[in-house]
């Protein structure tokens, strides 16, 4: 029977912070701690855009967010929010699943930003894995976003041309090469 109160207390409080009722988070933090607190608060919160809360909540308790957390904010379109997560180093989006929903839900401004600033490692497998999803899910201006941003990407590469050997050879004998 306690578990029980403990449960719906919890869940309470979380629908209490994913509708932005800092009041009643920060009365509850009050009556039973900052430890009381489940990790669904602040995923909860998260989710849905409640800044206020989940600054408190990161006051309070620190990282205390689960991955879920991120992906519901990603999903809803909530940019600020996944901005902050990557920027703190609580969470960043690193798996295709999440970057996919936003395709799939047709939030451009999500995918510019993962694409142009958390994606750096296997790139073009991401690109690749993001133009078919744009297509899969009929989201035409997300596609046509990553297809002139690979073509960008593929007209600086193509430009580049390497060193041929000799040169190479050459500043290596040279006195210069340290």
């Amino acid at each position: 029977m306690v578990d029980d109160a403990a449960m719906d207390s919890q869940d309470a409080v979380a629908h209490a912070a994913g509708n932005g009722r800092l009041d009643l988070v920060q009365w509850y933090c009050n009556m039973k701690g900052p430890h009381a607190f489940g990790w669904n608060v602040m995923d909860d919160a998260l989710a849905q855009n409640q800044m206020k809360v989940v600054q408190f909540l990161d006051c309070v308790l620190g990282n205390r967010c689960t991955r879920r957390g991120l992906e519901k904010a990603a999903l809803h379109g909530h940019l600020k929010v996944v901005q902050w997560l990557n920027n703190l180093r609580y969470y960043e989006i690193k798996t295709f699943r999440t970057l996919e929903n936003v395709i799939a839900g047709g939030l451009l401004h999500v995918v510019k930003y993962v694409m142009e600033t958390v994606v750096v490692v296997a790139y073009t497998s991401w690109m690749q894995a993001a133009l078919t999803a744009a297509v899969m899910y009929g989201q035409c201006q997300i596609l046509q976003w990553l297809h002139d941003r690979a073509s960008v990407k593929a007209a600086v590469l193509a430009s580049w041309t390497p060193l041929p050997c000799e040169c190479l050879l050459k500043a290596r004998n040279s006195s210069s090469w340290s």
